[in-house]
């Protein structure tokens, strides 16, 4: 394809641990076909249509080093030169194969569906759907290896990505456009007839090449142990392993993906317009809605990182990854329960040093500075919690700092000194903090480095 020519786009998602990275890696082996791995530019670029900031490529990059990852100039500002939009690193990826089309695969995309229509109307879209059972099953796997996925309600997580993507797949093709809606089950029990239905939707010929992963490219995914079966030749299916949920949830489950499976049929048939699903289980709406909520609350998270300086960004999730891949000899030797008793300890060491400060605000009347008080509680978050608890101390006495006066000797304080001390202090506290949080990291590393 000359370089000229504007590739056509093509978007793949589906909710983690249902197969995308999979589906991604057979599409790529198709010579029509260059797809970006999880750039997630339809969510980072947002920032830049709202003209809230000029340096949203600089932190789209410090959050998944996507430039590195798929060959482009690694430095955000040398990249910047270039690549002005989303659709410049499509076409630019895709020129390298002479491809038809590029695009991305992501599951962020499950949130975003009728943006990236609404962005892109002629766009190729591929979905793929699993069994929630075996989608628990593999981030209870996955959560051996990766923090990620030992988080809270995930099976919420997935269960509301699985619903919001039928929903807007609902809404979109009742509008008149195209989705191909694929399963992980279906996929690996027969990839050559997926593969042959993947073609025929894309209107290219069909690759053999397509069927297995052998020679496939790996280089733009992640190297993380979750993802070693990808390593394979073979596309073969996950033993059906029953995760660790009692059988009341198994066999709600199990309806639900009856239910999923009714309505891709749905959406599969010419006959239009698509009926909305029927409500699902009790149980299983309430775990839908704590899922949005945490989708929601992502979205937004992310949205305030990319008001942050990237280096601020890359400085953080660098020290998440010391902090979670750097075990320590000492650390392994505790007991959860002796690992509780020091957390216990030290937390009320620093309740302790935040009441003292306070009090000896109060009794000398502001003229004896409390904040070495102060500043410990910040230093003893950072080196033996992380950095929730940075914010929550931070916050706690740079209240108690800035309240005590208020309250006791000096009652006529103005509001705005209240809220300019509390916010600086707050902060103060929160990169102090940060700082052992950091150096703790640091330390581990290099020990185990020696080890």
């Amino acid at each position: 394809m000359p370089s000229s020519q504007t590739p056509k786009h093509l978007f793949v998602t589906g909710v983690f641990r249902s197969g995308t990275s999979m589906l991604y890696a057979c599409l790529n082996q198709h010579p029509a076909i260059a797809l970006m791995y999880e750039p997630e530019l339809q969510s980072h670029d947002l920032p830049q249509r709202l003209f809230l900031h000029e340096k949203w490529l600089e932190n789209a990059n410090a959050w998944g080093k996507f430039l590195f990852r798929h060959g482009f100039p690694a430095y955000p500002k040398e990249a910047a030169e270039h690549f002005h939009r989303p659709e410049d690193f499509y076409k630019s990826y895709a020129d390298r194969k002479q491809s038809i089309y590029g695009g991305e695969k992501t599951p962020m995309l499950v949130g975003y569906l009728p943006k990236v229509v609404e962005r892109f109307p002629n766009a190729k879209i591929l979905t793929i759907s699993r069994h929630p059972a075996p989608i628990l099953r593999s981030i209870q796997q996955a959560a051996k290896y990766e923090s990620w996925f030992s988080r809270r309600h995930m099976l919420e997580r997935a269960l509301y990505g699985q619903e919001r993507m039928l929903q807007d797949s609902i809404h979109l093709q009742n509008d008149g456009h195209t989705i191909l809606h694929l399963t992980y089950e279906d996929f690996t029990a027969a990839p050559e007839i997926e593969c042959r239905r993947i073609c025929e939707y894309l209107e290219i010929p069909f690759d053999e090449r397509m069927t297995t992963l052998q020679d496939a490219d790996l280089s733009p995914i992640y190297s993380h142990p979750h993802h070693i079966k990808l390593r394979s030749e073979k596309i073969n299916a996950t033993p059906a392993i029953p995760p660790e949920i009692n059988r009341e949830w198994l066999d709600m489950l199990d309806t639900h993906w009856q239910r999923t499976r009714e309505c891709l049929a749905r959406l599969a048939s010419e006959q239009r317009p698509i009926q909305p699903l029927a409500a699902p289980a009790e149980k299983i709406q309430r775990s839908i809605r704590k899922g949005r909520f945490l989708h929601n609350r992502a979205r937004w998270k992310r949205f305030v990182y990319h008001l942050l300086p990237a280096e601020i960004i890359r400085v953080f999730r660098a020290t998440k990854a010391l902090i979670r891949n750097s075990k320590s000899s000492q650390a392994e030797k505790y007991t959860p329960a002796e690992r509780l008793r020091l957390q216990v300890l030290s937390s009320l060491f620093i309740l302790m040093s935040t009441a003292a400060g306070g009090i000896v605000h109060a009794s000398s009347h502001g003229e004896l500075s409390p904040l070495p008080f102060f500043i410990l509680p910040a230093l003893i978050a950072g080196w033996f919690f992380g950095w929730k608890h940075i914010a929550f101390f931070s916050l706690l006495s740079a209240a108690t700092w800035t309240l005590t006066p208020k309250l006791t000797f000096s009652s006529q304080l103005p509001l705005a000194w209240v809220v300019w001390n509390l916010l600086s202090r707050t902060i103060v506290l929160c990169i102090l903090g940060l700082f052992a949080w950091h150096l703790k990291a640091t330390l581990l590393l290099h020990q185990n480095q020696k080890e």
